[in-house]
Formats: structure tokens, sequence, C-alpha cells
């Protein structure tokens, strides 16, 4: 963590028994910003980065890392084979 991090209250929900995801859950209704919340659950929970963005889409899309990426990736990669299709045109 950062030195000017203060995430003690999230400390106390971990040593509670609460999750990563509501950990989060409760960073976001406590309005922490989408970095400081990634920030507080590798800090509190010792996750990866991977980890933490994993939990980022649980909380706030309902899906898990590969699926938000999927659903980013396939309309991307149509959109780059159109153009490519155009180039050749």
């Amino acid at each position: 963590m950062l030195p000017e991090d203060d995430f003690a209250k999230y400390e106390t929900l971990r040593q509670a028994g609460a999750d990563a995801a509501r950990t989060y859950a409760h960073g976001v209704a406590d309005g922490l910003d989408p970095i400081a919340r990634i920030r507080m659950i590798r800090g509190v929970y010792g996750l990866s980065l991977r980890e933490a963005k994993e939990i980022k889409g649980q909380v706030e899309y309902g899906l898990s890392l590969d699926q938000l990426q999927a659903e980013l990736v396939e309309p991307l990669k149509q959109a780059w084979e159109l153009s490519e299709e155009e180039k050749e045109d």
C-alpha cells in the first residue's frame, strides 16, 4: 500500500471474515475511486493485479475477468477484420 492509503476500515472487514468481493463492494459504496479500490483489495487481501481485476468484474459487472475480456475482444476483433477487408477492396 502507498503511505497515504488508509484502508484500516477494510482491514477490519477482512478480519471480521468479509471476502474480497464484499470488501470491494464496501469500497464502491464508500466512494473510493476505481484505482483506490484495486489498491485497497490488493493491499488488504494480498491479491495480484489479475485477481483484483477479477473481483472488480464480479462486483461491478457480475462477470469474470475472462468473460469481460471476451465481451471486449470479440467486437474489437470483428471491427479489425472489417477494416482489413475494407483495405483489400
